[in-house]
């Protein structure tokens, strides 16, 4: 099916609704939509399997870890986008899901303006969270997972504006903050830049710390004391104070600053995208990139370990280890965390990933692995 370039979606104008799950007659348009082209898909069902077991994936490529030579830490494969260092896996939905394009509303006649829009210009004054019930409510977790790294995908690729996804992706990350599952800092993040120039800029940034502040309120861990002029924001037995918090993001302070208002602990801070004292932001660098001298590596980051797995284990189980990696290089992050001990590593793991706690020996195993491994590199 022929897609015109100008024809704007029905979807466009329910950006809650605007999901992967969207496309070609599912927003029950009849007319030509160019949504799987802007999106970068062919059909609504391109989610990527993963493996039954992963435990037991791992500890398959692990053995040919084992018997591997000494790999280089540089690699001639191109470095992977740092974003899929961060994305928890993902599966296809469950078979009971609902389709997220169940959100839909009645549409309105499709337009024939653009479908990258400017975003207006935002002022603290104006700023919003955009938030339309829980319309993710009746999809998984890794569902959920998939659409967000799909819509942040085609934000990073230059296929469509934050605009217009915005609302979808402040809906997915409410819903998974409700259920405690994937730390924001490990989601798929648009990326803003350290001063937020354009308004899609400001927004992302701003929104990004409403999520930040959402989720420490449904934490476990949420702040016994309560931050001076925000009491209503960890205040136990009320709804969450969605204006409070969007006043907060509108506060022209530093964001360790407003992590030191707030009351953070390290630990609350390490599951934040946003709002983090200095420390935790540099430490959080090193560990994804480490630190080199020119052509030399000085500090080994995750970057540079799944590089090496990738091309130590892609030969020998090409279409088996992509998730497997993924798996490692998270154990080995979160180790750098909260350190050595087994099960605070699976338990950060699951908060990483979104998972069930793996059994901390074949942690352990997976550790130990990755350990020999990254003795032999230079």
């Amino acid at each position: 099916m022929s897609h015109s370039p100008r024809i704007r979606p029905v979807c466009f104008q329910n950006p809650t609704a605007l999901t992967v799950e969207m496309s070609c007659g599912t927003c029950r348009s009849f007319s030509e939509c160019n949504f799987p082209e802007l999106l970068g898909v062919e059909n609504r069902t391109a989610l990527r399997p993963r493996p039954v077991d992963l435990d037991d994936d791992i500890d398959a490529l692990l053995d040919d870890l084992n018997d591997e030579d000494e790999v280089p830490v540089t690699s001639a494969i191109a470095t992977k986008k740092l974003e899929l260092l961060n994305q928890p896996l993902a599966a296809e939905p469950k078979k009971n899901n609902a389709p997220i394009s169940a959100v839909v509303t009645t549409p309105s006649a499709p337009s024939t303006i653009s479908p990258t829009p400017a975003a207006p210009m935002v002022s603290s004054r104006s700023y919003i969270f955009p938030l339309a019930g829980r319309p993710f409510e009746n999809s998984s977790d890794d569902h959920l997972a998939e659409e967000l790294r799909t819509l942040v995908d085609a934000v990073i690729d230059g296929r469509i504006t934050y605009a217009i996804i915005r609302e979808s992706l402040c809906s997915i990350n409410v819903e998974l903050n409700l259920r405690q599952k994937f730390a924001p800092r490990f989601r798929p993040l648009v990326p803003v830049p350290f001063t937020a120039l354009n308004p899609d800029e400001i927004n992302a940034s701003r929104d990004r710390q409403v999520v930040d502040a959402h989720w420490v309120a449904h934490s476990k861990e949420c702040p016994n004391v309560l931050p001076d002029n925000y009491h209503t924001l960890f205040r136990k037995g009320i709804f969450f104070d969605f204006a409070a918090a969007a006043r907060f993001a509108c506060e022209e302070w530093r964001l360790p600053a407003k992590a030191v208002h707030l009351h953070l602990s390290e630990f609350q801070q390490w599951e934040l995208a946003a709002i983090q004292e200095v420390a935790i932001s540099k430490k959080w660098r090193l560990i994804q990139f480490g630190d080199k001298c020119g052509d030399q590596v000085r500090t080994v980051g995750a970057i540079h370990i799944f590089n090496s797995l990738k091309l130590a284990l892609g030969r020998s189980r090409p279409t088996q280890s992509a998730e497997a990696i993924d798996g490692m290089v998270s154990a080995w992050k979160a180790r750098q965390i909260v350190g050595e001990s087994p099960l605070a590593i699976v338990n950060f793991v699951a908060l990483m990933t979104g998972k069930k706690p793996r059994d901390t020996s074949a942690m352990r195993r997976t550790l130990e692995s990755l350990d020999r491994h990254l003795s032999r590199l230079p």
